[in-house]
């Protein structure tokens, strides 16, 4: 092989690579930013179905903390019966309600719930307690309702914060 020969396919690979290099890195930043993009919509998807699955079991929460509430007047004033509201059926709505959005619910949300369902399980123990010994309800009952009551909105609240609620209109920016 001569120099000239040896220079002339240098040449033509030089020129060769001089067209691969920006073809490959037009690929290659289009792979990127396809599967870079392709993580974002999954994970914005995936977002959707959270907040979806917080707004239910938040509107959930609001019921049975207004349930709550019927069955702590029903006790205090006037034991007319209220239906089919106990604090049986209460803290079956909350399991199911949990259960249903389990899938989409943090770690920290599904531990923060046992304090809730902690909270009205009580409810019910001292309901069926009070029904059988017919007296009027004693500040510990009464208070226990009240802790139910409170549980619920400490809910709700982990619920928006988990969301990131906090941080949208504050006005703050960074």
């Amino acid at each position: 092989m001569t120099n000239s020969t040896a220079a002339n396919t240098m040449s033509s690979l030089l020129d060769f690579l001089k067209y691969l290099i920006p073809v490959l890195s037009a690929f290659l930043a289009s792979f990127l930013t396809y599967r870079f993009s392709k993580k974002d919509k999954i994970r914005d998807h995936l977002f959707t179905y959270k907040v979806k699955a917080y707004l239910s079991l938040a509107e959930d929460v609001s019921k049975i903390q207004k349930d709550i509430i019927k069955l702590k007047n029903n006790i205090h004033f006037s034991r007319r019966e209220i239906g089919e509201l106990s604090p049986f059926t209460i803290t079956d709505d909350l399991k199911e309600s949990i259960n249903r959005q389990s899938l989409f619910l943090s770690d920290k949300i599904k531990k923060d719930s046992k304090n809730l369902e902690t909270a009205v399980y009580s409810l019910a123990t001292i309901e069926e307690y009070v029904g059988k010994i017919n007296t009027n309800p004693k500040k510990e009952t009464l208070d226990k309702y009240q802790r139910a009551y409170i549980e619920c909105g400490i809910l709700i609240e982990k619920l928006q914060s988990d969301l990131g609620m906090h941080q949208i209109g504050t006005g703050n920016k960074k």
